[in-house]
């Protein structure tokens, strides 16, 4: 015990030390109080900043931080941990932000942050950007996911605790800081009410929650201020400077919400409905409810403009709804008119309503649905614009000053310069050209104050800043380029032939289609169900390995594992629970029906659904996904209770604590989850092998391989260790690029001669408005680490917006 306390102790002087050269930081503004009493002296470090089991101690408060000792080595802790006791809402703040240092960021798989709220854990993750360098960390809100779905609140009401965490990367010590722990302010003119009085459990407020979201997402990407607060939380202060009241998706409305709504529109607020108008709604904003109508062959494929509409509005928005509510104005009130209608699949406008703008505000026929497009955008903010016109002006200005805010550039200025610094190509030169003109009538019609205009040639001006920028960087010669294809059918709309010719064209040469989950397959199978679109649609792999050969592109055949993604039938799913092949969590719930692991039949489905496809399909490769248990909470089945106790050759009568951590059999109970993992990867590869020596075995990995074969049962160290994967594809899905490039730099010292394609996670970014600009800086990060290929996550409408830019520079052939 004393050598333990002497070596830890001169851990801490070696720690002490390398913090000396940590640079001082400026105090910013907007510190939260008890940052601001740390530094006046009135607190001491220890009570503000408290190390967790087993994480060294903070190291006190100079020079304007905190320093914290990372000790990972010679140790076995996952994370390191510390609490900051504060008190504080965050309902009239954009998010938290602090500054960060780290010393050597290769410790890291990467990093969290968690806040208390209402005495729930909600979290995000960040990583710093340069070793030895602080970072500005800026996280909002709308980043943060309750632990507890049941309570995931978008109030952020009484946050009690902060706690940051360092994910364990390697095993070697540190030298961290923190400073400036902060809230962010921020002036909202648009609040969004989240549908939780509406919500009867966890599932069902995840759809409130989630059109919500994609309301904020969209005006995030238009520059528009906003905030989300749950409807059971509205107060009048709430409401202080907002122009617009937004639902996203609501059923019904507390009594309290809906006065103060009333109030606010006879004092000349504006509210904006969706979809649905509880109780109170549809009076107050002079409409009434007709039909509920379901998409019949594409009746509703977006929003087609009535007359001049209002200010701004494009003559079409797409939009590709499955249902929608039919509302009039009500002809008793003045001011209500139909703006838009639903457009058909045809290209035809319908009689259906689809927006009203009214005196109160505006209703639209259906939730608002991310889309990204520019129509959809401009449709927005005409609405917007149209209930608080100041908006106009705001708007205009962000999208001026957004032009050119690029990776670290701060501005068209600083990107002008930037693009004369460096090689200019004749492609990259001639964007340049149209970026300035651009600019310079934006610049000339914001002096007009013709706002709509301005605001469309800044966005054309931005656009092609990013194609201008994108275009400066070089492809590289024999690289493996891929995409994860989700559908089976390839892109939304196309067929199989169109999606792998849009791919090809712009410089991938490698498709990850998937063709069966669980037990169901798109193309014909003696192992698993068929899935019903077979009879009209036709085999899957057939029609995308058809176009692979004709296009010149690898195939490799992608299976999510176990989980049945809900695709079977209520009676196939009552089936596999009567025959007990279901996994069943410590709690006993068996709803995310996932097949267990430890049963001869379903280990010997997943095998033999690998093998089939490699016999009968000439495709160049078979690839694993959620090859995995879903947490450490799964498979506490009977099942896996008997054959683990005839593995360990005893009853297990203290179930399931035995197994559980610290408990009599843990260590052999991980075990026996990889095994019966890893038992299905070797046998694959084995005998794929000996089907068609030159079919190849990948598959797609969580990212942080020590913590993964215990937590998940997913040992894919081993795996490549052994050769039985020819490539592996960790899951990278973080925006930040130092996080991915650091991730990569841990990842590629564990798969020895294996080759390692990292995943990027596109489809899975918040900042939807900069995905090419990620893109091309994650794969500039890949190459930088020597590695020769990526494989992009989704091939989706998100893909299709952005191949366009890469084409232009990284996958330029």
């Amino acid at each position: 015990m004393m050598l333990q306390k002497i070596v830890f102790a001169s851990t801490l002087v070696a720690l002490m030390a390398c913090g000396a050269d940590i640079p001082k930081v400026p105090m910013r503004e907007h510190l939260i109080s008890e940052w601001q009493k740390l530094a006046a002296g009135e607190i001491q470090s220890a009570d503000l900043v408290q190390a967790q089991a087993g994480t060294a101690a903070a190291l006190g408060f100079e020079r304007g931080f905190v320093r914290l000792p990372v000790n990972f080595k010679g140790t076995q802790i996952e994370r390191v941990s510390w609490d900051l006791p504060v008190n504080f809402d965050l309902i009239r703040s954009k998010g938290i932000a602090f500054d960060f240092y780290c010393a050597d960021m290769s410790v890291f798989v990467s990093c969290s942050l968690y806040l208390r709220v209402d005495g729930h854990w909600q979290q995000t993750t960040f990583m710093p950007g340069s070793n030895g360098q602080w970072s500005r960390i800026v996280l909002e809100k709308v980043e943060f996911k309750a632990d507890n779905p049941a309570v995931n609140s978008r109030s952020f009401k009484h946050v009690d605790r902060i706690r940051i965490s360092g994910w364990r990367g390697a095993d070697k010590d540190t030298i961290c800081a923190l400073a400036n722990v902060s809230l962010i302010p921020f002036k909202p003119d648009v609040l969004l009410l989240t549908g939780l009085s509406s919500a009867k459990d966890s599932q069902d407020l995840s759809q409130y929650q989630m059109y919500s979201d994609s309301l904020y997402d969209s005006l995030q990407r238009l520059g528009v201020e906003s905030f989300q607060l749950d409807d059971t939380a509205l107060d009048q202060a709430a409401l202080e400077g907002i122009a617009v009241v937004a639902l996203p998706y609501s059923q019904s409305l507390p009594e309290s919400a809906l006065r103060i709504l009333q109030n606010f529109v006879q004092h000349g607020g504006k509210v904006m409905a969706f979809y649905t108008l509880p109780t109170g709604v549809s009076e107050l904003l002079g409409v009434k409810k007709g039909s509920w109508i379901k998409d019949e062959s594409g009746a509703f494929a977006g929003f087609s403009r009535v007359g001049a509409g209002v200010v701004g509005q494009p003559e079409f928005a797409p939009q590709g709804s499955w249902c929608a509510n039919v509302y009039q104005p009500d002809a008793t009130v003045p001011g209500g008119r139909v703006i838009a209608v639903w457009r058909s699949g045809a290209g035809k406008a319908t009689e259906h309503p689809a927006i009203i703008a009214t005196a109160a505000g505006a209703v639209v026929g259906h939730v608002w649905l991310r889309g990204g497009e520019p129509q959809s955008g401009a449709l927005l903010m005409s609405l917007l614009g149209e209930l608080a016109p100041s908006l106009w002006e705001k708007h205009a200005r962000r999208a001026f000053d957004k032009i050119g805010q690029i990776d670290e550039l701060d501005g068209y200025q600083a990107f002008y310069d930037f693009i004369k610094r460096g090689k200019m190509k004749t492609t990259t030169a001639a964007l340049l050209e149209e970026s300035a003109t651009a600019h310079r009538q934006a610049k000339e019609a914001y002096a007009r104050k013709d706002w709509p205009l301005s605001c469309e040639l800044s966005e054309r001006a931005a656009g092609l800043a990013v194609k201008c920028w994108c275009s400066s960087f070089e492809a590289v010669a024999d690289e493996h380029r891929a995409l994860w294809c989700h559908s089976a059918f390839g892109l939304s709309g196309q067929s199989w032939d169109d999606s792998i010719k849009f791919l090809k064209e712009h410089g991938f040469n490698a498709i990850l289609p998937n063709m069966s989950w669980g037990a169901t397959a798109y193309y014909p199978s003696k192992v698993l169900h068929e899935h019903s679109s077979l009879a009209e649609q036709g085999d899957q792999i057939a029609q995308c390995l058809a176009a692979c050969r004709k296009y010149g592109v690898k195939c490799h055949i992608w299976r999510v594992c176990w989980n049945t993604g809900r695709r079977l039938s209520k009676e196939d799913a009552q089936q596999l629970r009567e025959q007990q092949r279901l996994q069943m969590s410590d709690s006993g719930d068996d709803e995310n029906i996932w097949l267990c692991p430890s049963h001869p039949v379903n280990q010997k489905l997943e095998v033999d659904a690998m093998l089939e496809v490699v016999r009968n399909y000439a495709v160049d490769g078979v690839h694993f996904d959620y090859i995995r248990y879903p947490s450490s909470n799964y498979c506490f089945c009977e099942g896996c209770r008997t054959r683990f106790g005839q593995r360990c050759g005893q009853e297990l009568k203290d179930w399931p604590q035995s197994v559980k951590k610290g408990g009599a059999h843990y260590e052999q109970w991980l075990e026996f989850r990889r095994d019966n993992i890893t038992k299905v990867v070797s046998e694959v590869a084995t005998k794929a092998r000996q089907i068609r020596p030159e079919v190849e075995i990948s598959a797609a990995v969580f990212r942080h391989a020590p913590g993964d074969r215990d937590s998940v049962g997913q040992d894919w160290q081993r795996w490549c260790e052994k050769g039985w994967l020819d490539f592996v594809c960790p899951m990278d899905y973080v925006d930040s690029t130092a996080a991915f490039s650091n991730m990569v730099k841990v990842q590629k010292e564990l798969v020895g001669d294996v080759r390692m394609y990292p995943g990027i996670g596109l489809s899975c970014w918040k900042d939807s408005s900069n995905h090419a600009v990620t893109l091309v800086r994650q794969i500039e990060a890949a190459r930088k680490a020597g590695l020769q290929g990526f494989t992009v996550f989704n091939y989706d409408r998100y893909a299709e917006q952005s191949l366009p830019y890469l084409k232009l520079g990284v996958t330029k052939d």
